[in-house]
């Protein structure tokens, strides 16, 4: 399935399976551990992709340049194990990835803007991902640590696995789980109550776009759409007056009830 960059950008990539550099001759400490880990090779694959598709863009390319220079220089400074560059190249690829779609297309960039979320509960959101999860008996549905169940929000199942609705306080998250094991795959912020009221499973005629939306509910039409790769099992939102499938997204609510 394409990703939402993939399909903007159309960018091929070779199969590869170590980093975007030689390993030959590597003497940093940090290059080693990018070498010897598969995680971190694909890491610096897709930031070199993403910084390769940036060329042609109408972007200050000096200032460009100089920024991946700094941040490289950062990077071999501070990080002395794999987690700190783990965290620092998804860092730069969301940023990059970013700026890349703001200057591809505005409305674009306006359309796939993640909702926002206090800085502290969006972090304890994306500290579960990659973490196990549980059911209870007579419980339907995962258990997401610090997050409750939201009312009317039914869960979708795709072939990535199931997407449920938790919220603390008034902040909403679309969680992606695994179930079998019970694993937190991804999630995103949802658009607070007043804009989305009803979870809808949709598809359009690309079978690579399949996913999830939100219903308004003033207008009862789709708010917005994201797209669950079953490869990758990330979730993006789906820019849908871009890619010209606002009128052919098919939506329904979940068969499947909490």
């Amino acid at each position: 399935m394409l990703s939402l960059v993939a399909l903007l950008f159309l960018s091929a990539q070779p199969t590869q399976t170590g980093p975007s550099f030689s390993c030959a001759h590597v003497t940093s400490e940090v290059n080693k551990l990018i070498c010897a880990s598969p995680t971190l090779s694909a890491l610096d694959r897709e930031l070199a992709n993403v910084f390769t598709n940036m060329q042609g863009q109408p972007i200050d390319q000096k200032k460009l340049q100089q920024e991946e220079k700094l941040w490289l220089s950062n990077l071999l400074r501070d990080c002395q194990d794999p987690a700190c560059i783990q965290a620092r190249y998804q860092a730069r690829i969301a940023e990059l990835k970013e700026q890349s779609l703001k200057a591809a297309s505005p409305v674009a960039y306006e359309e796939t803007r993640p909702f926002p979320a206090p800085p502290a509960l969006w972090a304890q959101a994306q500290a579960l991902v990659g973490k196990s999860c549980e059911y209870q008996k007579d419980v339907v549905g995962p258990i997401i640590p610090g997050f409750r169940k939201v009312p009317r929000f039914l869960p979708v199942t795709l072939a990535s696995g199931v997407t449920v609705v938790r919220e603390s306080g008034t902040t909403r998250f679309a969680f992606l789980v695994e179930s079998s094991p019970c694993q937190v795959r991804d999630v995103v912020t949802l658009p607070a109550s007043a804009v989305g009221d009803r979870f809808l499973q949709c598809s359009v005629s690309d079978p690579a776009l399949t996913g999830f939306g939100i219903r308004n509910p003033q207008t009862h039409g789709l708010d917005a759409f994201w797209s669950v790769d079953p490869a990758t099992h990330k979730i993006e939102r789906v820019p849908m007056g871009v890619l010209g499938i606002e009128k052919s997204v098919k939506c329904q609510q979940p068969e499947t009830a909490e």
